[in-house]
């Protein structure tokens, strides 16, 4: 497994960083079609290079800190936004727009740039095919907080996406966040102190992999849910990534989705077709490595706020695939919820509850569905069935299970998702 924190910026031959003569002048690249730097009015200068974009062009930012009052919005084709020694683009004093960098050209890149203090999401990038996102740092000031904007970098109803060699540090909702999308990869990352370090929702062909989680309530999070214009995410695939240390009480916005993640998850499914999740090492997660349920145990946990009004939603889990991970020390500690469902220890005063297993699995079965649900092929793994379909409805009735026999089987494998870009 190949796993690294990445130093954002650093790598050789990716920046190009260095102050050339006697005057100590910043080399920029030769191809840059407008050089910015540093003024006494950065909104002004970097929204005029943006507006002055053509198709194609590269906007290159010199080394130092830009300050910003407003949203910033680029709507041309085939832009790069490239960061010289790693520029800061703060916007702790925006007054105006919802985002710190809004985009909807098709083509666009961004390597090399760090994104601070963003009221809403850091970058968002919306309907554009062709995204790539390299070498990029969001965070936000001090401890990770509710106030901090919900995602740092945000590609939605996008189509060939890719995340590489990224830090997130603070997103109240996800850091590194893939939705209604189409052909994915995330890589390379590194994600900490965010509510959920990786989400991929509603998308399909999705490939995610050596990317390290740690200190977030959720490492990852492959999610399908209602009332969204593209239904019925899948085939994705979840492998080789670090996914430790996912404690961090949840700090999300009452009334999101993710506000009803549990704290404690290396990774967590909520329906979803075809997800393969392999050669991961899962470990130092209070409540469990792997939580897998349908959407229907998320509205009878009473998380989904309302019940589905969407008919061509399939809220069941289908054809995942969980094989060759290493876990460790998961499910030590369980916490809330979670904790007092899954254990079984029926009584609300209850504050601590025995260890929980490495792979949490609602039970609730499709009806009329003749395939596998899930299939297992990790022998070291602990299992528990904490039958959803009774839980909140006959707690009385309840059977729980820890045989993983039932899901002895196979899936086919994800093919590799590759993208034009790289």
């Amino acid at each position: 497994m190949f796993l690294r924190r990445v130093t954002v910026g650093l790598a050789a031959g990716v920046l190009i960083a260095s102050c050339g003569g006697d005057d100590g002048a910043v080399e920029f690249p030769s191809d840059c079609t407008a050089r910015l730097s540093p003024t006494a009015d950065d909104q002004t200068a970097v929204l005029t290079a943006f507006n002055e974009a053509t198709d194609g062009a590269k906007i290159c930012f010199g080394p130092g800190n830009y300050s910003f009052n407003g949203q910033l919005d680029l709507a041309t084709t085939n832009v790069t936004l490239f960061g010289v020694g790693m520029p800061v683009l703060d916007f702790a004093d925006q007054t105006s727009g919802a985002n710190g960098i809004s985009v909807v050209g098709n083509g666009f890149e961004m390597d090399g740039m760090w994104i601070k203090n963003s009221h809403g999401d850091g970058i968002r990038v919306t309907g554009a095919t062709g995204v790539t996102f390299r070498n990029v740092k969001v965070s936000w000031d001090g401890e990770p907080s509710m106030d901090n904007g919900a995602y740092a970098l945000y590609p939605v109803s996008c189509t060939n996406v890719l995340i590489e060699d990224c830090e997130i540090e603070g997103a109240s909702d996800a850091g590194l966040y893939v939705g209604q999308s189409h052909n994915i990869i995330v890589r390379r990352n590194v994600v900490h102190g965010n509510v959920a370090g990786i989400e991929i929702e509603n998308s399909t062909n999705a490939d995610v992999y050596e990317n390290e989680a740690y200190d977030n309530t959720a490492g990852i999070l492959v999610f399908d849910l209602p009332q969204l214009p593209v239904h019925n995410g899948g085939m994705t695939r979840v492998h080789n990534n670090s996914m430790h240390d996912n404690n961090r009480p949840n700090f999300a916005h009452a009334g999101t989705i993710v506000a009803g993640a549990p704290s404690g998850l290396g990774l967590m499914t909520i329906a979803g077709n075809d997800i393969e999740i392999d050669h991961n090492t899962i470990e130092g997660n209070q409540n469990s490595a792997v939580l897998l349920v349908s959407y229907t145990t998320v509205e009878e946990a009473g998380l989904a706020g309302s019940r589905i009004t969407d008919p061509d939603f399939d809220p069941y889990l289908e054809g995942v695939f969980i094989h060759d991970n290493t876990f460790n020390n998961n499910g030590y500690e369980p916490i809330g919820t979670l904790g007092f469902l899954v254990s079984g220890v029926a009584h609300p005063d209850v504050e601590e509850f025995p260890p929980l297993e490495d792979i949490l699995f609602d039970g609730w079965a499709k009806p009329d569905f003749t395939g596998h649900q899930l299939c297992i092929q990790d022998s070291t793994a602990t299992f528990r069935d904490f039958d959803g379909q009774h839980i909140f409805t006959d707690m009385a009735g309840v059977v729980m299970s820890t045989d993983k026999a039932p899901y002895d089987c196979t899936l086919p494998n994800q093919a590799p998702v590759v993208l034009p870009q790289e």
